[in-house]
């Protein structure tokens, strides 16, 4: 199995470790390179030992899911539910202002 952390991680030795106070020589030494970088040879042992130096792939949220989270604010509901309240008790303008206000809030969630 392959480790995800650097060989200077490894290193119990370096977690007090002040990298900015070490010439480039005692860095390089440390981390056991050179300055033109590591050989072929190296670069495949160490690959085989950390693996590949690469990110791993985020795992994507869909838009709508996004979305429809908005909607689990007890705020957004409460909200909801006063509209649909208002539209029935015949304040309509009240309905719409408390609308725009759900729009602008689960919209600038959505962008967030």
């Amino acid at each position: 199995m392959n480790k995800s952390v650097s060989p200077a991680r490894d290193n119990p030795e370096n977690k007090t470790e002040r990298w900015h106070t070490l010439t480039v020589e005692e860095t390089l030494a440390r981390l056991e390179t050179q300055a033109s970088g590591l050989t072929p040879t190296e670069t495949a042992r160490r690959q085989a030992e950390y693996g590949p130096n690469e990110l791993q792939a985020a795992h994507r949220i869909s838009p709508w899911t996004i979305l429809f989270e908005q909607f689990k604010n007890v705020l957004i509901v409460i909200l909801l539910v006063a509209t649909v309240l208002s539209t029935f008790l015949g304040h309509g303008v009240e309905a719409i202002a408390i609308a725009v206000i759900v729009l602008f809030a689960v919209l600038l969630g959505f962008v967030q």
